[in-house]
C-alpha cells in the first residue's frame, strides 16, 4: 500500500515521508526543498496516518449523511413554504396598491372633472360677453349707413336750408359705442413634474396638489380600513413632523383635511398649508379684528369677524357674510360640528358678558348663558372662549378670561368647571386652544406653562404634555387619526404630535 502512495508536488514520484506541518506526502527532491525544516515521519510510520484519515473520512460521512442532510433538507422545505408564503404576501400588497391606485385614478378623475367644469363654464363666460361686444358693433354697423343716408340728404337739400343750421354730429356719440375689452384668457398651469414633489395644476381659482403622503412600509401596514379602538395615552410623545408657517404670532390652527390646515396669526393674514409647509392658499380677512377660524364639514374655511359682527365664510376665492349677529353681540369662538351646526362664542358690548349660541344656518336654535340657577356659566371679560364639541355630544369651553375649563352636556345644563389645581405645578393654570379626541379627551393648549393639558370627559386630570419643543404653544387642533397639530406662537412653526398609542 506504502509504495503506492506519490508526492503531492510530484505525482510521478513515490513518497518517502509525510510533512506533519504541511500534511502532505513528499519525494525525495521535496524534503530537501521547501519541507527541510519541517517535521517529518518516514513511510514506515505513514499507515498508522493513512489510518486516522480514513476514521476522519468516515466520522465526515456519518456527520454529512445523518445530520446535515437532513438539517438541510428541512430548512430547504422551510425556505420554500417562505418563499410561497412571501409570494402570497407580495401579492396582498399588489393587491391593496392597486385598491390605492384606483382610488388616486377617481380622485384623479374627480379633479379633471372639476377642471373640466370650470373650464366650460369660463369659455361660456366668455363668448357671452364677445357676443354682447358683437351684438353692440352689429347694432352700429346697422344704424351708421341710416346716419350717412341722412347727412348725405341733408347735403344734397341745399347749404343754407334749416336741416343744415341743425345738424348735430353723432360722430362722438359712435366713437364712444364702440366696445373697448380685454379678454384675459385663463391658462391651464402644470408645472413640470419633479419626483418626490407631487404635483400641481392650476386653472383660473382652481388649484389642486396630490402629493404622497405613504411610504412602502406604510403600504404594507394599511391592509385594512381604520377602526376605532380603545387607544392610551403614550408616556412620551412623540413629533412626527413640523414645518414653519412663517406666520407671525401664530393664534389659530384647524385642521382642514388630507394633512392640511388652515393657520393665522395677528396680522389678518389667513395661510392654507400642508405637512410639508407648501404655502396652498393666502387670504386677507375682512379685518384684522377677527376672532377665531373653523372648517365645516365641505372643507369651507368660516371665521368671525369681531368689529363687524357676523361671521364670514370663504368660498374658492371669495368671502361671503354667513351670517351676522344681534344688535351690540360681537362673535368670537367658533366651531362647526359634526351636524353641520356652527357653534359661536358671542360677547356683549360694554357688558362684557358672554354666552354660547348654536346656528344652523343663519337661524339660531340655541342660546346657553345661565346655569340652572341663573348664573353665567362664562366670565366676564373681553378674551375669547375658544369652543369644542365631544363626542359624547358635551359641549366643551376655554375659558381665557377665567382660565377655565367649562363643559355642558348638548343640552346646554352645566356639567363641571375645571380651574386649577394648585399642587400641579406652581404656574397657574391658563388655557387657549381646546380640541377633543376619539376618546373623548378634553385638550388644552397652555402658553405659560409651555404645556398640553388632558382632561377625561368626566373632569379628571389625566397628563401634562411637556416637550422640549413646545415653545409657547397657543395654537391647537387634532387630525382623524389623533394626532395633534400645534403652532407655537413666537417661532410660527407647527409640531404635529402623537400623544396616544
Amino acid at each position: 500500500m506504502a509504495d503506492t502512495i506519490t508526492c503531492a508536488a510530484h505525482p510521478d514520484k513515490l513518497c518517502e515521508s509525510y510533512c506533519l506541518q504541511c500534511d502532505v506526502p513528499l519525494c525525495r527532491g521535496c524534503t530537501m526543498g521547501i519541507h527541510q525544516e519541517h517535521k517529518r515521519v518516514d513511510i514506515v510510520e505513514m499507515e498508522s496516518i493513512k489510518q486516522v484519515k480514513r476514521r476522519e473520512i468516515e466520522e465526515d460521512n456519518a456527520e454529512i449523511q445523518d445530520i446535515l442532510i437532513p438539517q438541510f433538507q428541512m430548512e430547504n422545505v422551510s425556505i420554500e413554504d417562505q418563499i410561497a408564503k412571501t409570494f402570497i404576501r407580495y401579492e396582498s400588497i399588489e393587491e391593496s396598491a392597486d385598491v390605492y391606485r384606483n382610488d388616486w385614478h377617481q380622485e384623479v378623475d374627480r379633479i379633471f372633472e372639476e377642471y373640466h367644469k370650470e373650464i366650460h363654464q369660463t369659455r361660456d363666460k366668455d363668448i357671452a360677453l364677445l357676443k354682447n361686444y358683437q351684438r353692440d358693433i352689429k347694432y352700429s354697423l346697422q344704424t351708421m349707413p341710416n346716419i350717412v343716408q341722412h347727412n348725405t340728404e341733408i347735403l344734397q337739400s341745399g347749404s343754407h336750408t334749416n336741416a343744415v343750421i341743425q345738424y348735430k354730429s353723432k360722430l362722438t356719440a359712435l366713437r364712444k359705442t364702440l366696445p373697448k375689452y380685454e379678454m384675459g384668457m385663463s391658462s391651464f398651469s402644470t408645472p413640470p413634474i419633479q419626483t418626490g414633489q407631487g404635483l400641481c395644476i392650476e386653472f383660473g381659482g382652481i388649484r389642486s396638489f396630490l402629493v404622497s403622503m405613504s411610504s412602502f412600509e406604510s403600504l404594507q401596514n394599511s391592509m385594512g380600513h381604520p377602526t376605532y379602538q380603545t387607544r392610551c395615552l403614550l408616556e412620551r410623545v412623540i413629533v412626527k413632523a413640523e414645518f414653519s408657517s412663517e406666520v407671525d404670532n401664530l393664534k389659530h390652527i384647524v385642521y382642514n383635511g388630507r394633512n392640511e390646515v388652515w393657520l393665522s396669526g395677528k396680522d389678518g393674514t389667513i395661510r392654507h398649508m400642508n405637512i410639508h409647509g407648501i404655502d396652498l392658499q393666502t387670504l386677507e380677512a375682512t379685518n384684522i379684528k377677527y376672532q377665531d377660524i373653523a372648517v365645516n364639514s365641505e372643507g369651507e374655511l368660516i371665521y368671525s369677524d369681531y368689529i363687524n359682527k357676523c361671521v364670514n365664510i370663504v368660498r374658492g376665492t371669495e368671502t361671503e357674510i354667513l351670517f351676522e349677529s344681534e344688535y351690540a353681540w360681537h362673535p368670537q369662538g367658533i366651531f362647526c360640528t359634526k351636524e353641520g351646526h356652527i357653534l359661536v362664542t358671542m360677547r356683549l358690548a360694554g357688558d362684557s358678558c358672554c354666552k354660547l349660541v348654536r346656528y344652523d344656518g343663519e337661524k339660531v336654535i340655541q342660546e346657553i348663558q345661565y346655569d340652572k340657577f341663573g348664573n353665567c356659566l362664562f366670565s366676564r371679560g373681553y378674551k375669547c372662549v375658544f369652543l369644542a364639541e365631544n363626542n359624547n355630544g358635551d359641549l366643551c369651553a376655554s375659558d381665557t378670561n377665567s382660565c377655565s375649563l367649562i363643559v355642558v352636556n348638548k343640552s346646554g345644563d352645566f356639567r363641571y368647571r375645571y380651574c386649577c389645581d394648585p399642587t400641579l405645578r406652581r404656574k397657574p393654570f391658563v388655557p387657549h386652544h381646546i380640541v377633543t379626541d376619539s376618546q373623548c379627551h378634553i385638550i388644552l393648549s397652555d402658553y405659560v406653562n409651555n404645556c398640553l393639558h388632558i382632561f377625561h370627559k368626566d373632569s379628571q386630570y389625566l397628563k401634562c404634555i411637556s416637550h422640549p419643543d413646545l415653545d409657547l404653544p397657543v395654537a391647537l387642533t387634532i387630525d382623524n387619526d389623533d394626532k395633534l397639530w400645534v403652532g407655537l406662537y413666537v417661532s410660527g412653526k407647527v409640531k404635529v404630535i402623537q400623544y396616544m398609542k
